[in-house]
């Protein structure tokens, strides 16, 4: 049997593009862009670290398919996509995950637990029961459930944020009045941070690296079946 080509660490970034965030996409927008430059800055991050990107309103997108940093020549652009549903957004994630570490593990990599960080602005307003669909995606019986990273900002509800969590330590809100633009800069900015040091972390033998206003939350490596 081959060697394998190396870790890898499968993280998704899941974004409420309600029409109460259309304004804030050129933001959005710009973070990802520095993202992307950061990888390409460090050859050790980005062989480390695939990324996925999916949107959620009224419906779901995976706007951006289980990607290597550097096949990634561009960041696509984000659209409105109406109400809030959050049920589909975990739906989603239960029926793309597999698929995706099935492909890495394919391609010969040891493949990580999933990190997904989960953005939103308000409270789910669409798709009924959502707690039974985040559930269904992070029974202990899924072997490939991932951690869940929960930032709210603008409306959103802090206990509903927190239950969108995979752990107490990962629900991030944003202060009451805080500026809508400055808080989505800040989540894009510890987003970027943790992409970037997780891949550094990762190639080094580690794991998962948070990143919030607070400083860092270290997350001990897990292999995958």
């Amino acid at each position: 049997m081959a060697e394998p080509e190396g870790r890898v660490l499968p993280i998704y970034l899941v974004a409420d593009v309600s029409a109460s965030m259309q304004d804030h996409f050129p933001t959005l927008h710009s973070g990802l862009q520095t993202l992307r430059e950061k990888m390409e800055e460090s050859p050790a991050a980005a062989a480390a670290v695939r990324f996925s990107m999916i949107l959620f309103g009224s419906r779901v997108e995976t706007l951006m398919r289980i990607a290597d940093f550097n096949e990634i020549s561009s960041v696509p652009s984000f659209q409105n996509l109406g109400g809030t549903n959050y049920t589909i957004a975990f739906q989603e994630l239960a029926r793309q995950i597999p698929l995706d570490v099935d492909l890495l593990k394919a391609e010969n990599y040891r493949v990580l637990r999933p990190a997904v960080f989960f953005l939103t602005d308000g409270y789910p307003n669409e798709g009924g029961d959502w707690t039974r669909a985040r559930d269904q995606l992070m029974s202990p019986a899924n072997k490939r459930r991932p951690n869940i990273m929960a930032f709210g900002v603008g409306e959103a509800d802090a206990a509903t944020v927190s239950a969108v969590a995979s752990r107490p330590q990962y629900a991030f809100i944003s202060m009451a009045g805080a500026d809508m633009g400055g808080a989505l800069s800040e989540f894009m900015a510890a987003l970027q941070r943790s992409v970037v040091s997780s891949g550094v972390n990762v190639s080094a033998g580690g794991g998962l690296i948070v990143a919030d206003p607070k400083g860092f939350t270290r997350i001990e490596a897990e292999e995958i079946d």
